[in-house]
């Protein structure tokens, strides 16, 4: 799963340059499930998006009002996707998987109360750990890690060697970050609960 937060101009909900980036990622990393962040746009636009991208289904959660928000789940035909619940703040999905059995991918954005009561924990992040960052080469740089992946103990069990990668910040202050389920796979396609 590739999780990628939108960056906007002021006048358009996300800007093209993004897009463009957006694309480059989805071409070079071939995810089957991408999780977007303050898309700031409504369910027509990320549905363009998803066609632009070359996802087959798209979910959107709009975005409240004129501030901030907005959350889409995007993913192939070949991933057998069903929506569970959603808010605001998460987008709750039902994976049908032909190998492994059926399994839950939740994307969130902010950080959900109660996950070590849940019992979810966090996969192993290769490569740098920050995934956010502010004033680069200033002295009031700041880099902390705001996203990230969780799953529980069933999940693991399903995917042992999964990895999370995070890759280039190409438009965002975020990194964008790929969950890997299966190292070593020449399909590098999707990857888990995402967190933010």
């Amino acid at each position: 799963m590739l999780q990628f937060m939108l960056e906007r101009n002021r006048a358009e909900p996300v800007a093209l340059d993004t897009i463009s980036k957006l694309k480059y990622l989805v071409q070079v990393y071939k995810p089957d499930v991408v999780f977007l962040l303050e898309t700031l746009a409504t369910s027509n636009k990320t549905d363009e998006l998803r066609y632009v991208l070359g996802f087959d289904s798209c979910f959107t959660v709009n975005r409240e009002g004129r501030g901030g928000g907005g959350i889409a789940l995007l993913w192939r035909s070949s991933y057998n996707c069903s929506i569970v619940n959603f808010s605001q703040n998460h987008i709750n999905v039902q994976v049908t998987d032909q190998v492994n059995g059926n399994w839950r991918l939740t994307g969130f954005y902010g950080f959900p109360n109660g996950v070590t009561d849940a019992g979810l924990i966090d996969v192993h992040m290769e490569g740098h750990p920050l995934t956010w960052f502010k004033s680069l080469g200033t002295i009031q740089a700041v880099k902390e890690r705001l996203d990230r992946a969780l799953a529980n103990d069933g999940w693991f069990q399903l995917f042992p060697n999964a990895i999370l990668e995070n890759l280039p910040a190409l438009v965002s202050d975020h990194y964008p970050i790929l969950l890997i389920r299966e190292p070593g796979n020449n399909n590098m396609s999707v990857k888990n609960c995402l967190e933010k």
